[in-house]
Parts: structure tokens; C-alpha cells; sequence
């Protein structure tokens, strides 16, 4: 059998992920859509695929020819703003004639196991999930024969066998029924705006075709229409398997709580982890504050912890300055965090500094800035406690250390010599060794692909990215450090 997949829409409420890219190349757990359809087809035997193309048609070229094992046939719906997916399969009515077909839809991410069960199941049938509901989706009614008797979003809960999944199998008769009706549709009627599964629909009504439900059980499958679908979808294809971990680091703004306010779920979070004797840390690069500072904080928001289980980006610059006997440094930082230094015996405001020294000033003044600057351009070296660029606030991001960094160096015409703080092993590797635990029994959950996930990497652990701080969506699209699984909040976790 020939497979034919609808890839020429929109896709517009994905955007702006879809703002440059079509819906079928958005990335699900790191990989594109048609790419879990393509792999399912070529798992199932299936080597001769159409793809109906339209919006940012080009893309999905590019996409496919370096696909050798396949022959992929590529057919462009040229006004598929004005049209649906009916007029897309009708393009490809010459290229099916004669031939039964399998047809999918371009926004449903499935896993191979789907395709197998429906190549297996009857002559023509559609892949459904029993006792399932969904109002965005399609719904199926079914006879005491096991026949499909109709297809459509409206069918009330009560009556529906479950949902389809949007994908088809046509036997070499149904087929011919199915094109015949499409192109009396498009030819005769000059109808191009309808869709398949109305055509389908009619058909299964009227008598002239007979298709069976295939259930596909619990097998993995979304359909993405939207940025919650997307989410979801995230979850859904993620692999990450809860219950293994025994030692979780978790990010603080944005991750357990964003501005004043905790997020909803995150207390009730960490009592679960407690239950389950699973040992956790807080980690943050933001040096405006002292553990002591945080502690107290979290305290406020009904988190008791130890200070000792805080973990700043100032504590590996700090131990640093120490252990190389360093006395006279220049700060750009906060009083509470100048404070944590000169307890070390560090003086902070030094005129002959052997260091500049970076952190998330929310004090900062020009001044400030003019000497960091001054000292940093006659050769001092520039020295940062983390890179984080912005910080999440309830109002909006606002500038991090690494802005604060990157406005020090443009200025003084010099690059900082050592940067500390996530995403740097050693800000947890000693943890991880005196808790004797194995790579794949820890998690880091936070809100920033280029540092917490990007340690998570680093590290060789787990990394669970939350969307309730500084990243959306969007920048899943591009990350090189893809996490093991997204969720809204930590609230979804560990349960």
C-alpha cells in the first residue's frame, strides 16, 4: 500500500513556533512530527509515501531529501489557504488511482505500534481510541457488527466508541469509493473547503463504504493543534520513566517559585518527595542573595530547609577566591553578597583588585559599572559568579548577571577569564559524590534550557524543564540540549 500524509496547512494557532516552519516539522521530545509518521510507515513496511505540501512547502523538501530508503513523493497544494484537506487528497487522486492507500494527517504524533495494529486490522478501517473523549477530536459511532457508522466532532459522549486518531486505511475498493466522492466533490460540486472526514462520513452513512475501529489501545499518540496540545504532547512522548529518582536539584526562580509568589503545587511537591525518602537541593545562579537570605525566604513560603542544601553560583566562586588566596577584588554585586566574601576575609571594594568580580547586582549604579570597566581594561581579570542573561520576574524578565557581564566586557574590549554557576559540573559533582547515588537516579528540574538543562547534560542525568519561568516552547525548537521531559509546573511531578 501507497501512504499519503496532509502536510499543507498552517497551523496557525502554533504559532509563532509555526511563524517560519510548518506544522508537521514542529519538534515533539525532540523530533519533528512527520517524523514520527514517516518512521512509523518505514517500521511497518511501508516505502512508498505522498506528502501533500502547501504552507512553507520548501521545508518539508529539504526535510526529506536526504531520505534514501524511502520513495517520497512530493505534491503541492498551491492554495491551501483557501482550501482543506479534501482538496489536498484530490491532488493526489492520479498518483492513488487503483491502489488501495493509508492516509494520516500531518499534526499527529504516533508510535509504530499504531501503524502495525492497522495494517493488521481489516480491509479499511480507522484507528481509534476506545472509551476515550476529547472535544477537539474526531468521534466514531459503531453497530452490533463492529462497522463504523459515522465520523464527526459533534457525536455526543454517550454514543462514541472513542476518537479517531486521524489515521486511515482504504482497501483497493474503498479506496476507489473514497476518490470517486472526492472528485465529484472538487469537480462537480466546485466544493474545495470540505474535509476528508466529512467525504468519509457521508460515505460510512450512506452505505457505500465499510470500515471497522482498530484500537490502538494505550499506545502513544497526539494530536497538535495548539501550544497546550504541544505540552501535552511533550509529556506524552517524553520516555521519562518517574519513580527512579533518588536525588532531585531543583532550580528556584521561576522553577519553585517566581517573583513573591510560590508556584501553586510546588509545597505539596516536595512533602511527595519527602514521603518517598528522595533527598533534594536547591540550586541557583542568581549571587544577589546569601543562603541565609534564601532559606529565610523559603521559610516565608512554607518550605523549611536547611542552608546547607542551598546551592549558589557564589559558592564556586567564592571557594575559588579562597583557595587561591585572593584578598583584593573589585564586586559588581549586591551588599548581601559582598557581605558572604568579606566574611571570608575578601575586601570587595578594592582600588588594586587581583579580580573583577561579576554577579546579579539588583544594586547596581554606574559607578559601579565605570570602575568594574576602568580596572577590567588595564588587565584585570573579569570573573563572573553565573551566565544567566535574564531573570524571570511576575512582571517580566529583567537583566541577569550575564547581562551585567556582557556590558563589563563590550566596554572594557575583554572576555571573562572564568564563569561559575550552572550549567558547571562542579557546582554539583560533590554533592553527587557524597550521596553516592548513580547518574540515572538523579534529576535536575529548572526553567533554562542553556544552563539547567544544559548541566543536566553535562552532568549525564536527567533533565526535566518546567514552563513556568524563562523559557517557553518556542525554544525547545532549537535547543541542543533537548530535556528528558517538559511539564507546566513542578506541580505535575513525582507523584
Amino acid at each position: 500500500m501507497k501512504a499519503i500524509i496532509l502536510a499543507a496547512g498552517v497551523g496557525s494557532r502554533l504559532r509563532p513556533i509555526t511563524s517560519d516552519k510548518p506544522k508537521c516539522l514542529v519538534k515533539v521530545a525532540g523530533r519533528p512530527i512527520l517524523d514520527y509518521q514517516i518512521e512509523a510507515y518505514r517500521s511497518a513496511g511501508i516505502t512508498d509515501i505522498i506528502i501533500i505540501v502547501g504552507y512553507e512547502a520548501e521545508k518539508i523538501r529539504q526535510y526529506c531529501k536526504h531520505i534514501k530508503d524511502l520513495r517520497i513523493t512530493i505534491i503541492e497544494n498551491s492554495v491551501f489557504s483557501s482550501t482543506n484537506n479534501m482538496y489536498s487528497l484530490y491532488l493526489a487522486r492520479t498518483a492513488l488511482k487503483g491502489e488501495g492507500f493509508l492516509l494520516s494527517n500531518a499534526d499527529v504524533a504516533f508510535g509504530p505500534e499504531i501503524m502495525a495494529r492497522l495494517i493488521a486490522g481489516p480491509p479499511s478501517a480507522i484507528a481509534s481510541q476506545r472509551d476515550h473523549y476529547s472535544e477537539e477530536s474526531m468521534k466514531i459511532t459503531v453497530d452490533s457488527e463492529n462497522q463504523i457508522t459515522g465520523i464527526s466532532k459533534t457525536i455526543d459522549p454517550q454514543m462514541a466508541y472513542g476518537v479517531s486518531i486521524d489515521i486511515y486505511k482504504f482497501s483497493q475498493e474503498a479506496a476507489a469509493t473514497m476518490l470517486d466522492h472526492v472528485v465529484k466533490t472538487i469537480e462537480v460540486r466546485k466544493n474545495l473547503n470540505d474535509w476528508t472526514e466529512v467525504a468519509i462520513h457521508n460515505m460510512l452513512q450512506s452505505g457505500q463504504m465499510v470500515m471497522e475501529p482498530v484500537d490502538i489501545g494505550n499506545h502513544p499518540w497526539y494530536e497538535i493543534d495548539n501550544h497546550e496540545d504541544l505540552t501535552t504532547a511533550e509529556k506524552i512522548f517524553s520516555g521519562y520513566v518517574s519513580g527512579r529518582e533518588k536525588l532531585v536539584f531543583f532550580d528556584l526562580d521561576g522553577t519553585i517559585y517566581l517573583g513573591k509568589d510560590l508556584i501553586t503545587g510546588a509545597r505539596e511537591m516536595l512533602q511527595r518527595l519527602e514521603e518517598k525518602g528522595v533527598k533534594y537541593y536547591f540550586l541557583t545562579n542568581n549571587s544577589s542573595k546569601s543562603k541565609k537570605d534564601y532559606a529565610k525566604r523559603l521559610d516565608n513560603l512554607g518550605i523549611g530547609v536547611e542552608e546547607e542544601r542551598i546551592i549558589l553560583s557564589t559558592d564556586g566562586c567564592l571557594d575559588f577566591l579562597v583557595k587561591s588566596q585572593v584578598k583584593e577584588i573589585f564586586m559588581v554585586g549586591t551588599r548581601s553578597m559582598a557581605e558572604m566574601f568579606e566574611a571570608a576575609g575578601i575586601n570587595t571594594r578594592s582600588e588594586k583588585p587581583e579580580y573583577v568580580v561579576i554577579g546579579f547586582d539588583t544594586e547596581l549604579t554606574y559607578e559601579k559599572a565605570r570602575l568594574a570597566t576602568l580596572h577590567a581594561s588595564k588587565g584585570v581579570d573579569l570573573i563572573a559568579t553565573h551566565c544567566d542573561l535574564v531573570c524571570p520576574t511576575p512582571e517580566g524578565i529583567i537583566p541577569d548577571a550575564g547581562a551585567i557581564l556582557k556590558f563589563i566586557e563590550t566596554a572594557a574590549g575583554v572576555k571573562a577569564t572564568r564563569i561559575f554557576g550552572k550549567p558547571n559540573v562542579e557546582m554539583i559533582a560533590h554533592i553527587l559524590e557524597r550521596e553516592g547515588v548513580s547518574l540515572d537516579e538523579a534529576v535536575i528540574v529548572g526553567d533554562r534550557i542553556y544552563t539547567d538543562m544544559e548541566m543536566a547534560r553535562r552532568v549525564g542525568c536527567k533533565g526535566i524543564m518546567v514552563l513556568s519561568g524563562d523559557t517557553g516552547l518556542e525554544a525547545l525548537q532549537v535547543c541542543a540540549s533537548c530535556p528528558d521531559l517538559v511539564v507546566k509546573s513542578v506541580a505535575e511531578l513525582f507523584h
